[in-house]
């Protein structure tokens, strides 16, 4: 194997180990930001459940905020998906680098 296609090689494993490790801060940003909405298991919280005797201002505030958290989501699920497919692009590159060495 070349000295060039190793330092290739080098650069690409580099960008993938990168690309994961800012996944996984984007998932543990995602935890810590919500850990309060979910509760064990996914389910919403007591707090999060609107109780039936409730108020029409206080549920439209309770559904309000959950738009704004759902949006949130989005965004950090947007952010992780472009940091995979990043991933995925640099994984393909080296995949080829090997079936077609320079």
């Amino acid at each position: 194997m070349s000295n060039s296609s190793s330092s290739g090689w080098l650069t690409t494993l580099s960008d993938v180990e990168t690309a994961i490790g800012s996944c996984l801060a984007a998932l543990d940003r995602y935890e810590e930001r919500f850990s309060g909405v979910l509760g064990e298991h996914g389910t919403p919280t007591a707090s999060a459940v609107a109780m039936p005797d409730e108020s029409h201002e206080r549920w439209a505030g309770r559904l309000g905020g959950a738009v704004g958290q759902a949006d949130q989501i989005d965004r950090l699920l947007t952010e992780q998906e472009q940091l995979w497919s990043h991933w995925q692009a640099r994984f393909s590159d080296w995949a080829r680098s090997l079936e077609h060495p320079a």
